[in-house]
């Protein structure tokens, strides 16, 4: 669950939906940047009684940190399941896919829909975003000529990291 610490700059006020999704998003690379694949929720659509506001995110790492929500409750432990499923999943149909959308429907009368129903009293419905982001890997650069050498460059602009493996 995310816990907003307060800062200096902070004088109290509450957290915008901006401000949370920065550093839900800012812990996420920080997984990244130390090799863990991370699996972000987002709430694109909301309609009605419901917690999870669009913009907000839950992000789940390959080693089980959580932070952020997307509204709390049922709708959080579903998506939290989701996205442990496809953070195990290893067959790459999430790569090929992109993710998933999923429309929940906070209400216990929502069975026989086409929406994913809750056991709710909300009575909304929510739209959710789901995707696996990879860290990037490490880029071996069989060559040190001047084709090597322009991939090198590619890799300094995109800050990808990679060694060059030369013969000579």
């Amino acid at each position: 669950m995310w816990h907003w610490a307060s800062n200096s700059n902070s004088k109290g006020r509450v957290p915008s939906q901006a401000d949370v999704s920065i550093a839900v998003l800012s812990w996420a690379l920080e997984r990244l940047r130390g090799g863990e694949r991370v699996a972000i929720a987002s709430v694109i659509e909301a309609q009605g009684s419901v917690p999870g506001k669009p913009g907000a995110k839950l992000a789940i790492s390959s080693s089980g940190d959580k932070v952020g929500t997307v509204g709390g409750a049922g709708l959080e432990m579903r998506v939290s399941q989701k996205l442990e499923e496809m953070l195990v999943s290893e067959d790459g149909s999430n790569r090929k896919k992109g993710g998933s959308v999923e429309v929940f429907l906070l209400h216990k009368d929502g069975k026989g829909k086409e929406v994913t129903a809750l056991d709710s009293l909300c009575g909304g419905r929510v739209t959710v975003s789901m995707e696996v982001i990879e860290p990037m890997p490490h880029i071996l650069i069989a060559g040190g000529g001047h084709v090597g050498y322009a991939i090198a460059k590619v890799c300094d602009n995109l800050d990808w990291p990679y060694s060059v493996y030369d013969v000579r």
